[in-house]
């Protein structure tokens, strides 16, 4: 199944899709005039719809039905300092998407390499991850902010802090709950000051070990968002056996 973002998608029964998206349907897929393609807003809703108008320029369609996809009861929010190579940060994004995440924030610490994203690029990473996984919710993406705005704004359940300090006494996350929310902190190239580990765990958030091993911002960022997501496939696992 081809799936396509529309924003407009629920809130009006008949719309053209733009330039970039007709050409994909007309020339790439060579869809006609009766077609149906299946699309969704990213807000938790699929909707298959016929195609009117097939010009490369323009495809005009209409909604058939909508079909809603309830949230799942757990969520993932990853908080990182940009990469300076913004490509490694698009990377985490795209794959964090496919795998499953509900809200990317970036926050400018210490030793940030980047100050300034562009976050419509940020959202058409994930919008395209989103169709290419099936999904129907697209995640919240934050514009950068400070590091101090992140731990205050962190209204989450559950607040960790990833990092290799080793004069920091860390733990690991072992395992979640079906309804929790997670924030994980995730730092620059260059780590995060001792400061900064020493504020964020006045603020709430437990030091964590994502591995014996040092990782970089991406890698690390992803492997919080994949644990996470494992913990949860367990607990959800063993819901099921009782």
């Amino acid at each position: 199944m081809h799936l396509f973002y529309h924003s407009d998608a629920g809130f009006s029964s008949s719309f053209t899709f733009n330039k970039e998206e007709s050409g994909h349907i007309a020339k790439v897929l060579r869809l006609k005039p009766g077609d149906t393609i299946h699309l969704t807003n990213g807000l938790g809703y699929f909707y298959p719809a016929e195609i009117i108008e097939a010009n490369p320029n323009k495809v005009r369609i209409n909604i058939l039905e909508e079909n809603h996809q309830p949230r799942r009861d757990f969520f993932i929010h990853i908080a990182l300092a940009p990469t300076k190579n913004i490509k490694r940060t698009e990377w985490f994004v795209e794959k964090a998407v496919e795998i499953g995440i509900e809200k990317i924030s970036f926050f400018h610490s210490r030793h940030s390499e980047r100050d300034i994203i562009k976050p419509e690029r940020i959202r058409k990473v994930a919008i395209a991850a989103m169709k290419q996984s099936q999904k129907a919710y697209l995640p919240d993406i934050n514009d950068i902010s400070s590091f101090e705005n992140v731990l205050n704004n962190a209204d989450e359940s559950h607040k960790w802090m990833a990092h290799c300090n080793n004069n920091s006494t860390r733990t690991q996350i072992d395992s979640v709950k079906t309804g929790e929310s997670h924030i994980i902190l995730i730092g620059p190239e260059g780590g995060f000051h001792p400061d900064e580990i020493a504020e964020a765990e006045k603020n709430g958030f437990t030091s964590i070990e994502l591995s014996p091993y040092r990782l970089r911002t991406e890698t690390a960022a992803l492997t919080a968002c994949q644990w996470l997501n494992i913990q949860y496939t367990k607990e959800l696992l063993n819901r099921l056996k009782l």
